[in-house]
């Protein structure tokens, strides 16, 4: 992929990021064609700066959410092809956004997951948890498929249920430790 320096940086701190935070992931990715594998390095640096948000220790909810509303802000611009370019993953996020037309929706949905993840998760049914799901792990699917230049309607689907049976298999390993964390994300009704 034809890059100037700006972005040829930014996908470097992507890479980076990627590498450092997940190895399976990043070495599933160099499989993946360099013109499009950039943009993955951008889309999972960005998932990840989300999630740690969410995530963050030591600071309480309303600074978590100011946080989380300014990435937002900072994730619109990107999106309007005009990132702050300081912020590595926003230059390279807003280049993969132009080239494989990536729609702001499905980064949204995700923000909105790891809103709800703000406090600890509790879900009453099925569907709550499905849809949490689909914001943090099913949007994700979509993004790929999405860079990767798929856009069958079908394919789609399956991307969201994949991320869906992903975010499942998460629930289940993670069990005992989210449940000592005050977390459940079981469908309350359903046990």
């Amino acid at each position: 992929a034809c890059m100037n320096a700006q972005l040829a940086e930014a996908v470097a701190a992507c890479e980076r990021v990627t590498r450092l935070r997940a190895r399976n992931f990043h070495y599933g990715l160099r499989l993946t064609p360099p013109d499009r594998r950039w943009a993955m390095y951008a889309v999972y640096a960005w998932m990840r700066q989300a999630d740690d948000l969410a995530d963050a220790e030591g600071l309480d909810r309303a600074e978590r959410e100011r946080r989380m509303r300014a990435f937002r802000a900072d994730t619109d611009a990107a999106f309007a092809g005009q990132p702050d370019a300081a912020q590595p993953a926003m230059v390279a996020l807003a280049e993969a956004v132009r080239r494989f037309d990536l729609q702001a929706r499905e980064f949204h949905d995700m923000l909105a997951g790891q809103w709800g993840d703000l406090d600890a998760a509790r879900f009453e049914t099925w569907d709550e948890l499905r849809e949490f799901c689909y914001r943090v792990a099913g949007t994700v699917g979509v993004v790929c498929v999405r860079v990767w230049g798929v856009r069958d309607e079908e394919a789609l689907r399956l991307a969201v249920d994949r991320g869906i049976a992903f975010q499942l298999t998460n629930v289940l390993r993670d069990l005992r430790e989210d449940l000592d964390a005050g977390r459940c994300y079981l469908p309350l009704r359903e046990y």
